[in-house]
C-alpha cells in the first residue's frame, strides 16, 4: 500500500497499534537527515551500535507512541522513484497519505537537519487544509526556514566537483565510511538530490 511505501519501518518499530479499537497515546511522524532513510529512527542499532535500543523507539514502547519515520522517494525501497523536487512537493506527495492519522490521536513531529524543512513545510499544508497542528516539534541541526539565502552557512551544491562537495559533505559530519568506492556512487546522488532541497528553497 502507499502507506508502507511512505513509512516501511513501522513494523519493525514494534510500535504499530494494528487493533482498530486501540488507539496510540501519540503519533510521531519523523522526518530524516540528508543522505538518510527512514531506519535511522525505525532501527534499534542504527543510531548508536553501543546502545542495546534506540532511546526513542524505547520511549515509543514505552508512553504508547506509534512511529512514523518518513520514507523519502530515492532511497531504500524507493530507489527507482523520483526525487522530490522541494520540501513543498514532498509535503504535498506525503500528507494524503497520512492525513487521516492525524485528526483521531494527538501528533509530534520530528525532523533533523533539512528534515526540519520537511517537517516545516508539511506542518504548514496540513494546517492549511484544515487539520490539527502537532502537540510538540523537535527539530534539530538546522537554521530557520526564513533565513535568507545569503546567510546560510553552507556553499550551494550545484556545479561543484566531485571532490569539492565530499568536503561539503564532510564539514556536514557525513559518516567517512560513504565515501567509500563501493557506497559513494550511491550515496551522492542521494546527497546531492537532498541537498538540492535546501538550496533550492
Amino acid at each position: 500500500s502507499e502507506f508502507r511505501t511512505w513509512f516501511p519501518g513501522l513494523r519493525r518499530t514494534a510500535t504499530e497499534f494494528v487493533n482498530p479499537e486501540e488507539k496510540p497515546r501519540f503519533r510521531i511522524l519523523a522526518w530524516p537527515n540528508a543522505g538518510n532513510a527512514e531506519d535511522m529512527y525505525t532501527n534499534d542499532s542504527v543510531v548508536n551500535a553501543r546502545l542495546p535500543t534506540s532511546p526513542l523507539l524505547d520511549w515509543c514502547r514505552k508512553n504508547g507512541a506509534e512511529m512514523l519515520a518518513v520514507q523519502l522517494p530515492g532511497r531504500g525501497g524507493r530507489m527507482k522513484e523520483s526525487f522530490a523536487e522541494s520540501p513543498q512537493a514532498a509535503a504535498k506527495a506525503l500528507l494524503p497519505i497520512v492525513a487521516s492519522r492525524l485528526v483521531d490521536v494527538p501528533y509530534i513531529v520530528v525532523g533533523h537537519s533539512v528534515g526540519t524543512w520537511l517537517a516545516y513545510e508539511f506542518v504548514r499544508l496540513a494546517q492549511k487544509e484544515g487539520l490539527p497542528a502537532p502537540v510538540n516539534a523537535f527539530l534539530s541541526n538546522f537554521p530557520a526556514p526564513d533565513l535568507p539565502a545569503e546567510e546560510r552557512p553552507w556553499t550551494p551544491n550545484r556545479g561543484m566537483s566531485d571532490q569539492k562537495f565530499k568536503d561539503e559533505c564532510r564539514a556536514w559530519d557525513v559518516n567517512e565510511a560513504v565515501f567509500g568506492p563501493n557506497m559513494w556512487p550511491t550515496y551522492k546522488t542521494i546527497l546531492r538530490k537532498d541537498f538540492e532541497l535546501f538550496d533550492r528553497y
